[in-house]
């Protein structure tokens, strides 16, 4: 039971022993453990080992000085100041002087003149913070602590308590003295261990226990009875096995399936046993029954039960209270599957129904809640609702819900089986429905999703209602469970139409949806299966959507119909009437009940519950006039009208349909419908738009929004763009315009698909291979942004088409036509953004001309760069100082404008001025201010950026004249002009050939490279020394290509120009940029049988790197990690470079998070009716079908230590490479470790915003990732946030501080306290600081003076804390310090960069004041439970109950302390009688206890900044902006917070599928190996500039020994077993002396330990298993151990890490 450390001798342990495994842990390679070790025994052994010069010499050489590493302890905890840390840091820091302070005496005294390694004292600081402060206070000396420290990590490795027994003295007359030390990874109640210890044979003397977050260390003296000694260590053993408490799991619980119960007043009774199934005699004798005799007693209960069970299926706790609902396993028998999981079953012999829960299945261990208020429902015997017999854990199945067999099925499967219900049959099933949902709502409980999947029928053809979530499930880990739903078909309009995270179903909305149960059973069909889900719900909820009911419906049901499916809930039927007219239809006026059409809900789309997007579609013919009309159309609105334009299906008001052939036309367009378009249909028109500029959806384009801000998106939803050629290069591009939201792309191709574009086109498949391929995308790509207008052409294409569009865009056109089209679009007015962009194997080309005057209004999408100013001079010119607080970014030319500046006010006028002579800290000004006013202090000075206008040269003049053109290597200077030379010569080829090069084929080559010749030596002056004929005939050979990672570099650099043109945010590429990877051709030669084509989709591919290269890439093992953006656009480029696709090939991809909304915008693979999906299930069958030869397969796991077991060794060593697709750094240093330690290759990217650079990590050639580190980022010091802020970001730091502290940790508090009070006081008193301190009084002050009970008390507090934050607080820092203050050394307190504030007036006239106090009077009422009236959205209502609010007046105090040291990390000051403070507030605590209602809790708010409907981030950015106008600092809108407070990563996909498409072109190289260091490319890009720079990967570091020499990326291997003599002599003979052999944590041997010698001549392996406790399991062949060496010189050498292989 415990892993045991005993020492049963009558001595204590020695020094050595103490100290050993202290030093184990602080074992690191390149410090050397010698230095931890030496010190350590040196230190604890006393006079125990002899000092030789030796021994000092080593120490010296080792070590660092002990004096120094105290001291450096001594600054880093502050030890001068007794300031109390914040809130989220450990207790135990805020007493640190008395924590520490005796730690470091004890540290002199041990090591006096000594030396000690600054590890060790770190770990010693870590295990004092781990611990309560009463642990420092109980004086333990260091031996102790080294033992304590033992202990501790033996029990987080075991997982089991770890105990060591010392026996202290045998001199009692009564008996022995024993010491027990313990540590256990739990909480322990000791007074079930001392009464399970208590005994006459024992005594307890002394008693310490030390418990902090569910860890307990604990030091017990027991006095044992003379005799006894041997037997107590067992009691011991077993009575502390009693006192351990078992947590109770903590995972989320959600209602399996979508079907649960809004519970109200529920009380549960104790039910019988598993009744027969009722024979004919007990069965339903007519409809009128009603079941009046049942009963339940009210009110029901509100409490559940809840069961935990582990991975093996046994019950962990909870099984006693659950009782007889918990089913013996072995009396359950599975008989039949009826489902996919629903079982016909067997229970004592009686028939039974059982449903399996998904995930709570062998493997997973989880936990269930049985809830009391159902259960009650469900066993009361009411035959219309589904009898509930118990719940089963069985060892096969899992968990499983046993209920009465409803052999008829649901009314649905009823339905499938073509089955229609005869008249009295619906009658009969509606009454039994309306009666089941009657008697839940007459108990207070509504029915969730009423459907006909949920209406369960008896062999007799009763039904009773099923699936009411009465047992609610989760993994452990707090994963929900999946479920999918269509249940928009059967949703109540206002359900749709409302947020449906606050929205729940009601009474009235449950007749709704009885409504469509009715009709979904005369009919036979699913309702508007005609439409897609989108249409559907915005139908129904705003416009009036009904299903038409068919004209032979029985009048009482037409009527009864119309009824429920009233707009207004209160005019639908209650259930009793319903049951009323179904049961005496006599009595019933079955008047006709029209319903009005709602007028269009603007936020309908937005709040819209995850559905798959509209396909469906229009045929416009392809005249101008039609062209034209397309493009003026709304941006947002649902095609449901007919087309008038074009024959073919359409789709009517009353469902009507008729088929017929589709007219061939050079004109489609998919998914948006014009607002004026014209229809037969009767159906209204359901375009949201209303004409005004389109909303943006911030919660889907958060990330876009935080590179291009708002007006840039407006200027892209206003934008037509044309993509010409739809093969991959055109693919790629339409694809990243479609995701940025532009109005509308039209794909223009005359060309059909074939084999070959199958390389390159993740929208193509082997289906569509024939047809055109502009036809073929339009769908695909509509899917993406139903926002986006996507449209196609399939004839001809004239220049004066053009005109419509704002940019084009062409991939495969002559040089001919392509000057012929610029020419028009140059010299149109306005002119129109021409792009010309192609993709020819391994090369490829960009050319862009925006105009003859293109302005460019942001050239870099930086925020301008501000100073804060220190001083300014009066000269000419002017010198200008700026504080230290952060570098200036400015550049000379700069112009730059002031602000805020005291006494030299003349530089206030707002004026651009160029400066010079730009330093880190200073520039100067070009201007004279000898006569201006002498500068006081203040002033902030801002770069201003100016607009660039760029001329731009047709194509056809910048053949001849190209002008500079964009580099991207610097070792190939010489290239572009060769390039630009080449494709000119592949243009020529192809007008005189007809067709292109054919790979292989050394004539093509020749012609190819002979026309090259040519156009050069026609040159003139521009002539090329070298045409580099190999170049050229690589270019040939591939010529035909368009390879995926060229078309997805090329698209996202392509998409991001068309950006530009149409917004005039960021620099244009500026003309031409051409770009080579020839370097990713295979090393070896190839035939020109080689590049032959196989008839296979990857024949493109194969013409550029040969069949072996092809083959090499299907049987790749590759794992990518992340499917997020990066991990998308990898595995659309890894199926199409056929990548994984064989037998032999595997890709695994992992991902342990779900689809957001905000990831539509960007991870192209997913749609939105993915959302809460996991992502890498997903995005793997995404990729599977983009390419079914994709051998895939996707895993849900966090890649770190905890899921070592899933990605074992075996795992690792199988890879080909490694591709991570991550998006923060600990996650890539850990795989990067793998991938070092196991030598794969290692594939790095990363974006942010515009930017993007990729890095290779090949095994010996490069370093690894982990090589270099980026600085961490500058954090504000906490005076400044709190105090003197002086920039928007303080403020929202601040903001965001008092968010989680009010709404969140407060509450949560104040639960932990409710919840176990005399545990909670206890701890308080036990830590007895300024934190605990602190703590208790916001818990008092939430439960006393603050506490809410109605909505207007809510708003009180928040007027009252508007009062303290902004008027109050300024008026007590105004008065301890005056404007005019001065610091300690005369200087002005209130100089830079601090900032002077002044108090905020209150005014319910002030929007924004009155925002803010709505928003946290919400959220207040929130955490207290209480409802929002509906008045609180009226401004005028509200602001009369915020100008009720009495407000205190204030007067500042005398000796407030402020705190101003930059350097503090807490705001709270230690108080010497912090124990009777906190003994008082308890008193008082206990006392608001005690007027809380029964059973009182608060519901904690954790932010989010993704829904802008919970008011969240309107509290954020009132906060924060009405700090900012304290201090005078510029307000920000609540996107611009939103980004800075939710720390929102900008992104966009254009930077995405560049860094993904260059990634891949590395892949090449990585699996035709062979390839030299100087063959690979990291790469940094900004796409806004544009910048694009390559170069070679750094080589590792090299270290050398003799004729020897490793890296980073050698391991020694040691075979056969060796023992630790031949391990050191194995070093030996490399000239190495190995002074430490590490395993793990711990120390196998250490030379300056005399008792290890002993240890000679066993095996190491078996030091490893007896010393360091591992476990090596069968499949295990090596064990790695950490060797500290030295050279004969005695200098240290950082050797390869060591395995010895022992079987």
């Amino acid at each position: 039971m415990a892993a045991a450390l005993e020492c049963w001798s009558s001595r204590a342990s020695t020094d050595e022993d103490m100290v050993e495994q202290v030093l184990m842990r602080t074992q690191d390679r390149s410090e050397g453990l010698p230095e931890n070790s030496s010190s350590g025994a040196a230190s604890l052994n006393g006079g125990g080992v002899k000092e030789s010069s030796a021994m000092q010499k080593r120490l010296q050489r080792l070590s660092r000085n002990v004096s120094e590493a105290i001291a450096s302890l001594k600054n880093s905890l502050n030890l001068d100041s007794v300031r109390d840390s914040p809130p989220q840091q450990s207790r135990i820091e805020s007493c640190r002087k008395l924590v520490w302070g005796s730690v470091v005496r004890n540290l002199t005294q041990l090591y006096p003149g000594s030396q000690l390694p600054e590890k060790l004292v770190s770990n010693i600081r870590k295990h004092y913070d781990s611990l309560p402060l009463s642990y420092a206070q109980a004086g333990f000396d260091m031996k102790d602590v080294f033992l304590h420290i033992k202990l501790i990590e033996q029990a987080s490795a075991e997982d089991h308590p770890a105990i060591l027994i010392q026996e202290v003295s045998d001199n009692e007359s009564q008996g022995s003295l024993f010491r027990l030390t313990f540590a256990c990874n739990s909480s322990i109640s000791w007074p079930a261990m001392s009464g399970a210890l208590d005994s006459a044979s024992i005594c307890c003397k002394k008693i310490q226990i030390f418990e902090k977050k569910g860890f307990t260390l604990g030091v017990v003296l027991l006095l044992v009875q003379s005799g006894q000694e041997k037997l107590f260590k067992s009691r011991f053993e077993n009575a502390l096995k009693s006192a351990l408490k078992k947590p109770k799991p903590t995972a989320m619980k959600l209602p399996f399936g979508l079907c649960g119960c809004q519970e109200e007043n529920p009380r549960g009774r104790e039910l019988g046993e598993i009744e027969a199934d009722c024979g004919e005699q007990n069965c339903r004798s007519g409809i009128e029954n009603s079941n009046t005799k049942v009963q339940l007693q009210m009110p029901l209960s509100t409490s559940s039960f809840v069961v935990s069970v582990d991975e093996w299926q046994t019950v962990q706790s909870g099984g006693d209270e659950i009782g007889r609902w918990l089913l013996n396993s072995d009396n359950l028998e599975f008989i039949d599957q009826i489902g996919p999981n629903t079982f016909k079953g067997v229970y004592k012999g009686k028939r039974v129904g059982i449903e399996k829960l998904k995930g709570c299945d062998k493997g997973n261990s989880y936990e269930f809640e049985l809830r009391k208020d159902l259960l009650e429902i469900m066993t009361c015997g009411h035959k219309n609702i589904l009898q509930f017999y118990g719940v089963c854990v069985d060892e096969n199945h899992g968990l499983c819900i046993v209920t009465r067999l409803m052999e008829g099925g649901s009314v649905h499967d009823v339905m499938l089986k073509n089955k229609k219900f005869q008249t009295k049959e619906i009658i009969r099933i509606a009454a039994d429905v309306a009666e089941g949902i009657k008697f839940m709502n007459d108990h207070g409980i509504v029915y969730i999703d009423l459907n006909t999947h949920r209406i369960l029928l008896d062999r007799h053809g009763s039904a009773c209602l099923g699936d009411m979530g009465i047992v609610t499930a989760c993994k452990s880990v707090g994963e929900a469970m999946d479920y999918e739903t269509d249940g928009y078909r059967w949703l109540a309009p206002e359900i749709i139409a409302g947020d449906p995270e606050s929205v729940t179903e009601t009474w009235m909305s449950n007749v709704y949806s009885f409504g469509m149960v009715i009709w979904e059973m005369v009919t036979g069909e699913a309702a508007y299966s005609a439409f897609s889900p989108v249409q559907a719900a915005v139908g129904i909820a705003a416009c009036g959507l009904r299903p038409d009911i068919p004209k032979d419906c029985p009048q009482i049901l037409r009527s009864l119909m119309m009824k429920c499916w009233n707009n207004c809930p209160s005019k639908r039927p209650q259930f009793s009437e319903i049951l009323s007219i179904l049961l005496h239809p006599g009595n019933n006026n079955n008047r006709f009940h029209s319903f009005p059409h709602q007028s269009s809900n603007r936020s309908l789309l937005h709040y819209m519950l995850p559905r798959k997007r509209p396909v469906e579609g229009e045929v416009v013919e392809g005249d101008s006039s039609d062209r034209e009309s397309l493009h003026k159309k709304h941006r947002i609105g649902c095609l449901i009208s007919s087309s008038t334009n074009a024959t073919g299906t359409t789709t009517t008001g009353n469902n009507d349909k008729k088929s017929g052939e589709v007219n061939s036309s050079s004109s489609s367009v998919i998914g948006i419908s014009d607002s004026n378009h014209t229809s037969g249909s009767s159906l209204p028109n359901m375009s949201l738009d209303d004409g005004n500029p389109p909303d943006i959806d911030e919660d889907l384009h958060s990330r876009q929004l935080a590179v291009y801000g708002r007006e840039t998106m407006r200027r892209l939803f206003a934008s037509n763009i044309l993509v010409s050629g739809m093969q991959g290069l055109g693919a790629e591009i339409a694809k990243n315009l479609v995701l940025a939201g532009v109005k509308s792309v039209t794909l223009y191709d005359e060309g059909t698909v074939e084999l070959w574009d199958l390389s390159s086109n993740f929208i193509f498949s082997e289906n569509d291979v024939g047809k055109n391929r502009a036809l073929c995308s339009v769908q695909k790509l509509q899917e993406l942004n139903n926002a986006v207008v996507v449209s196609t052409l399939t004839t001809k294409l004239t220049k004066e088409q053009l005109s419509d569009f704002q940019a084009v865009v062409f991939t495969d056109i002559s040089l001919e036509k392509a000057i012929e089209f610029n020419d028009y679009c140059h010299n149109h007015q306005p002119p129109i953004a021409f792009i010309k962009a192609e993709v020819r194997g391994l090369f490829g080309n960009v050319f862009c001309d925006f105009g003859p005057e293109f302005t460019v209004f942001d050239v870099d999408g930086e925020e301008p760069h501000t100073g804060i100013i220190a001083s300014i001079s009066n000269d000419n010119p002017a010198l200008v100082s700026c504080v230290d607080d952060e570098r200036l970014e400015f550049q000379d030319e700069d112009l730059v404008a002031f602000s805020e500046v005291r006494g030299m006010t003349e530089l206030n006028d707002g004026k651009p001025r160029k400066i010079k002579n730009a330093r880190p800290y200073s520039f100067t000004l070009e201007e004279d201010t000898t006569n201006f006013g002498m500068y006081e202090r203040g002033g902030i000075v801002t770069q201003m950026k100016q607009p660039k206008v760029l001329n731009f040269k047709p194509l056809r003049e910048a053949l001849n004249n190209p002008g500079d053109f964009l580099l991207s290597d610097f070792s190939k200077f010489d290239r572009p002009p060769l390039l630009h030379l080449a494709f000119q010569a592949l243009d020529t080829f192809i007008s005189e050939m007809g067709c292109f090069p054919i790979a292989g084929s050394e004539e093509d080559a020749q012609k190819l490279i002979s026309i090259a010749s040519t156009i050069n030596e026609n040159l003139g002056d521009g002539k090329l020394g070298d045409v580099n004929p190999n170049l050229l005939r690589h270019f040939a050979f591939g010529a035909r290509a368009v390879l995926n990672p060229m078309a997805a570099m090329f698209g996202g650099i392509v998409g991001q120009e068309v950006m530009k043109a149409c917004s005039g945010k960021f620099h244009p590429l500026f003309q031409f940029f051409y770009f080579d990877s020839v370097e990713s051709l295979p090393t070896e030669p190839l035939e020109a049988s080689d590049f032959r084509p196989l008839n296979s989709r990857y024949d493109a591919q194969i013409s550029v790197f040969g069949s072996k290269l092809q083959k090499k890439l299907e049987d790749a093992q590759l794992f990518v990690v992340g499917s997020g953006a990066l991990g998308c656009e990898f595995l659309k480029n890894l199926a199409l470079m056929g990548v994984s696709c064989n037998g032999q090939g595997k890709l695994t991809i992992t991902d342990d998070d779900v689809i957001e909304k905000s990831n539509l915008s960007r991870q192209f693979l997913f749609r939105d009716w993915n959302i809460g999906q996991a992502k890498s299930t997903v995005a793997a069958s995404a990729a599977a079908a983009i390419n079914p030869h994709l051998r895939i397969e996707a895993l849900q796991n966090r890649v770190g230590p905890e899921t070592e077991n899933v990605f074992n060794d075996t795992f690792w060593e199988n890879l080909s490479v490694v591709v991570n697709a991550l998006d923060n750094v600990n996650a890539r240093l850990y795989v990067d470790q793998r991938c070092l330690y196991f030598q794969k290759p290692l594939l790095e990217s990363g974006t942010l915003g515009a930017k993007c650079n990729t890095q290779m990590v090949i095994p010996h050639l490069t370093e690894n990732y982990g090589a270099s580190r980026d600085p961490p980022e500058k954090q504000a010091p906490m005076c400044t946030v709190h105090s003197f802020p002086h920039n928007i970001d303080h403020c929202l730091t601040w903001a965001r501080s008092e968010f989680e502290g009010l709404l969140e940790k407060t509450p949560a508090e104040v639960n932990a306290y409710l919840s176990n009070p005399s545990e909670y006081t206890s701890a308080m008193k036990n830590a007895g600081d300024a934190q605990a301190r602190d703590n208790l009084e916001r818990v008092i002050e939430c439960l006393d003076k603050e506490r809410c009970e109605t909505f207007q008390d809510c708003i009180t507090w928040a007027r009252l804390k508007f009062e303290d934050y902004y008027v109050n607080r300024m008026k007590q820092l105004i008065f301890t310090f005056p404007e005019d203050a001065a610091t300690s050394t005369g200087a002005p307190f209130w100089s830079a960069p601090k900032r002077f504030p002044r108090p905020l007036q209150f005014s319910s006239a002030d929007r924004s004041l009155l925002q803010f106090i709505l928003a946290a009077s919400i959220l207040r009422a929130e955490t207290f439970g209480i409802p929002i009236p509906d008045w609180a959205k009226d401004p005028r209502k509200f602001a009369e109950a915020v100008e009720k609010v009495r407000v205190p007046e204030f007067q500042p105090r005398e000796g407030v302390k402020i705190v101003t040291d930059e350097k503090a990390t807490s705001l709270s000051t230690a108080s010497i009688d912090d124990a009777a403070v906190i003994n008082e507030l308890i008193m008082k605590l206990e006392q608001c206890r005690m007027n809380l209602p029964s059973g009182f809790r608060m519901k904690p708010i954790q932010f989010e900044k993704d829904d802008d409907t919970n008011y969240h981030m309107d509290l954020i950015a009132g906060l924060a902006n009405m700090r900012a106008r304290n201090y005078s600092i510029p307000e920000v809108d609540k996107l611009k917070a939103k980004f800075i407070a939710g720390r929102i990563i900008p992104a966009i996909a254009t930077s995405t599928a560049m860094a993904t498409g260059l990634v891949c072109l590395e892949l090449y190289k990585v699996l035709d190996g062979g390839h030299k260091v100087e063959d690979y490319r990291n790469t940094f890009a900004n796409l806004a500039l544009p910048l694009f720079s390559m170069a070679e990967p750094v080589p590792p570091k090299v270290i050398k020994h003799q004729d020897m020499s490793w890296t980073v990326w050698d391991r020694w291997i040691i075979k056969d077993n060796p023992t630790l003599r031949e391990l050191l002599q194995w070093l030996a003979d490399k000239g190495l002396s190995a002074y430490s052999i590490s395993c793990g944590s711990c120390l196998l041997y250490n030379s300056m330990f005399p008792r290890h010698r002993e240890r000679m001549d066993k095996k190491v392996v078996d030091l490893a298993r007896e010393v360091a406790k591992v476990e090596l399991p069968p499949y295990r062949r090596h064990l790695d151990v950490v060797v500290a060496c030295e050279d004969e010189e005695d200098n240290d050498i950082d050797i390869p890490q060591i395995s010895i292989y022992f079987r």
